[in-house]
């Protein structure tokens, strides 16, 4: 499966890997079922673009995904997604949706690998210490 994610409820953060070919159905697929009342489960996503090898979608399938993901609950305000882009296609993709949900989402965008995951796990931190 092309985009497979997972929600650990405890630590409420929401893992999202996307891997191979990501065409603009499966995308769209995966953006439908985000809802407001899923998306109170989590505080922080980190989503891996890593493993992918191309996108067949643009801007035409970001801004629907975007305007969706935007649809947050007003009062989760402490929210956070981090996203592991380290082509410049998918940085390229991550950046436009960065700024169709700015200043709604805290969208934070890395190359690297491991400054990535580094900021996952401080996200991790303030949440089990209350901070987030």
């Amino acid at each position: 499966m092309p985009i497979q994610a997972d929600i650990d409820a405890e630590r409420r953060v929401k893992t999202v890997v996307f891997s191979g070919q990501i065409t603009a159905q499966e995308f769209g697929t995966y953006s439908e079922t985000l809802s407001a009342d899923h998306m109170s489960q989590y505080d922080v996503v980190f989503i891996d673009l890593g493993q992918v090898t191309d996108f067949e979608f643009g801007y035409k399938s970001i801004r629907p995904h975007a305007n969706r993901a935007a649809e947050r609950d007003p009062q989760q305000t402490n929210f956070t997604e981090i996203i592991w882009a380290p082509t410049d296609i998918a940085y390229g993709l991550a950046r436009m949706y960065q700024t169709l949900v700015a200043p709604r989402i805290d969208v934070q965008l890395f190359r690297d690998e491991s400054e990535a995951r580094s900021r996952l796990a401080s996200a991790l931190h303030s949440i089990s210490s209350g901070i987030l």
